[in-house]
């Protein structure tokens, strides 16, 4: 008995549209095909790519405001708010890294419950190791006769700033700043903050 030849089934020559490669789902495991997943990953490459550009731009532009920034000391003291005691003496030590002219600013933060226009400052400032300095006397205006606040606006306190004077430094040089006010009234309220502000005149470094 002649057993007959079973016929395999054949793709025609040439036709490779007929041909696939078998796939995840071609073989009964439900999951995602090959190319899908790799498509996926592409995209995962790409936004990782953005997200490294726009680090690197934000970094780019903080440095570019620090090297516009002439400040080279800000700082605040706190104050109780409901009453600012005369012989509550406000003290700053700011070390000084390069020689140039510098500006002194004094900051103030304040709000609607500062019972006066102006308020009146007397400060101390030295030199060390020279010793030298100055003392004055300095009447910041906080709020005008209408009623208005002077300064930078902020949600409840006012920002008011007021140039004490412009002075040399040399390097390794420290300032020392005291500052009390010398009102009528013993209790001052409505002052929440006082700051000193050092500000670099110069660019360029003098010897």
């Amino acid at each position: 008995v002649r057993r007959r030849k079973r016929r395999v089934a054949r793709a025609p020559r040439g036709n490779k549209e007929l041909l696939r490669e078998p796939t995840d789902a071609s073989m009964g495991t439900g999951t995602t095909p090959l190319r899908t997943t790799s498509r996926w990953h592409r995209g995962m490459r790409n936004g990782i790519h953005y997200i490294k550009v726009l680090l690197l731009a934000v970094m780019a532009y903080i440095t570019t405001l620090a090297c516009h920034d002439s400040r080279i000391y800000h700082s605040f003291k706190n104050i109780n708010i409901n009453g600012w005691e005369h012989n509550d003496t406000i003290t700053f030590g700011i070390p000084c890294h390069e020689t140039g002219d510098y500006e002194i600013n004094i900051t103030m933060r304040a709000n609607r419950d500062f019972p006066y226009l102006n308020v009146s400052l007397a400060t101390d400032y030295t030199v060390f190791p020279k010793k030298t300095g100055k003392k004055r006397v300095v009447s910041c205006t906080i709020m005008n006769k209408e009623g208005s606040m002077h300064g930078k606006e902020g949600i409840s306190l006012n920002e008011v700033r007021y140039r004490l004077d412009e002075i040399h430094l040399n390097t390794k040089d420290s300032l020392v700043v005291k500052i009390h006010h010398c009102m009528r009234r013993e209790s001052l309220p409505g002052i929440a903050n006082i700051g000193i502000e050092l500000v670099r005149k110069d660019k360029q470094q003098v010897n």
